[in-house]
């Protein structure tokens, strides 16, 4: 760009250099023919200036001095003028040239109105950057949409491929089941006969075990009655034991009234054994004559003491008889507590004797009629081993249609495989066109 300015001023520069020359021919060729009329002296002094040397005029040395100026300037000043549109029209054509299409077209619009090359230029630039950057938006529409419909193509291809497989794996797993269930139902018609045999022993057995099951029955009532006796024998024990504890009770409230007596006669002994000593001290006072009276007074101390003695072991006697009374007691309260306990486990034991009843009645009742549905069933055993003979036959015609079906779905999996692969190359050239659009810079 700076190459083009320099050029377009020297260019300038050198047609103001040839205009001077010009001005300075004109000038020498005036004064030439103006020399030819002029007087003696005036041609001495033109003599005398041919041979000093030709010297211009000042006004005509300012005059060329002033016009190179104003060339210089003028030449400056157009050069830019010409290369400011020229650098533009430039800059423009490089981004194009760079797919550069997302700068403003503003300042190249201002050149369209220019009438010259560089208009024609420009106006021609900016229709096709206007052409290229629609064609590019339009370019990525297109990529953007062949992108998405190759890749949907590509995955809706794997899916088929996927499915078709599945599909061709499970054919020929059903062609082999189906093979294998022939074999098997033959299997199966044989061993059904061998069924029908043993539905017959069990329903003999069946008959055999509900007779079995009413005995027990039986059974269970005689327990059940067994265990209303024991309960009955425990509230007897229980009446008993209550009347025992009560006589006890009783028993103990007379050793009560017992020990207030003994403490009666123990505080009278200690009374008298006082009165004893007493009596003692004053016969002894008295001197002879109160000596038989203190024989006596002896003797009843002696009875007093003896009466204490005996009380104090009657004592002893009622704490021991109190003890074992209590201990009495605390045996009968154990052992109600442990007859009230058995009864209750002889009442769950009738609960469960009831229990077990309707069990082996709802037994008896399954066994006849499982017996009844053995008969049943016998009798459908030969109509369900004619059936299956049957289905055999159609199982082995399903194989054959299904080993068929199986190749043909093998052909059409290679047909989608190749479809598949077609896919993915699309999809590999979508992105690469994608990615070539995309180098144009439209924003």
């Amino acid at each position: 760009m700076k190459k083009i300015s320099t050029k377009i001023i020297l260019l300038s520069l050198i047609n103001s250099i040839l205009v001077a020359i010009i001005n300075v021919g004109a000038s020498i060729i005036m004064r030439s023919g103006t020399s030819g009329a002029a007087t003696p002296n005036t041609n001495t002094e033109a003599a005398e200036q041919m041979q000093s040397g030709f010297i211009l005029p000042a006004p005509i040395l300012w005059g060329l001095l002033i016009s190179l100026i104003i060339g210089i300037v003028l030449s400056y000043f157009i050069g830019k003028a010409i290369e400011k549109p020229i650098v533009k029209v430039t800059e423009f054509a490089e981004k194009t040239a760079d797919l550069d299409l997302s700068d403003s077209d503003k300042d190249l619009e201002k050149l369209l109105k220019i009438k010259d090359q560089t208009g024609s230029m420009a106006r021609a630039l900016y229709g096709t950057r206007k052409v290229l950057k629609d064609m590019a938006k339009e370019l990525q529409t297109v990529s953007s949409t062949v992108t998405n419909q190759s890749d949907s193509l590509n995955k809706n291809t794997d899916e088929n491929v996927n499915s078709i497989t599945h599909v061709v794996t499970t054919i020929d797993q059903l062609a082999a089941g189906n093979s294998a269930q022939a074999e098997t139902m033959n299997d199966i018609s044989k061993t059904l006969s061998d069924v029908v045999n043993l539905i017959d022993e069990i329903a003999v057995k069946t008959s055999a075990n509900a007779e079995q099951a009413s005995h027990s029955i039986e059974s269970i009532k005689e327990g059940q009655r067994s265990v209303d006796r024991q309960t009955k024998k425990m509230d007897e024990t229980l009446h008993v034991s209550s009347e025992v504890t009560h006589s006890i009770h009783d028993l103990r409230s007379m050793i009560n009234q017992v020990t207030g007596f003994v403490d009666i006669i123990t505080s009278i002994a200690e009374q008298t054994n006082l009165l004893a000593l007493n009596a003692s001290i004053e016969a002894a006072r008295a001197g002879e004559s109160g000596r038989g009276f203190a024989v006596v007074a002896d003797e009843i101390r002696k009875l007093a003491e003896e009466t204490s003695k005996s009380a104090s072991e009657i004592t002893t006697i009622i704490e021991g008889t109190s003890d074992k009374t209590d201990l009495a007691v605390s045996n009968i309260e154990q052992s109600n507590q442990l007859v009230e306990e058995q009864r209750d486990a002889l009442k769950i034991t009738k609960e469960a004797f009831e229990k077990i009843k309707h069990m082996y009645e709802g037994i008896v009742e399954g066994f006849t009629q499982t017996a009844e549905a053995m008969k049943i069933v016998n009798g459908n055993s030969k109509t369900v081993s004619i059936q299956i003979q049957d289905i055999t036959s159609q199982i082995e015609e399903f194989a054959a249609s299904t080993e068929e079906i199986s190749a043909t779905g093998q052909e059409q999996l290679a047909s989608t495989e190749i479809i598949a692969n077609s896919a993915k190359e699309l999809d590999e050239l979508a992105i690469k066109l994608n990615d070539q659009i995309n180098m144009f810079k439209i924003k």
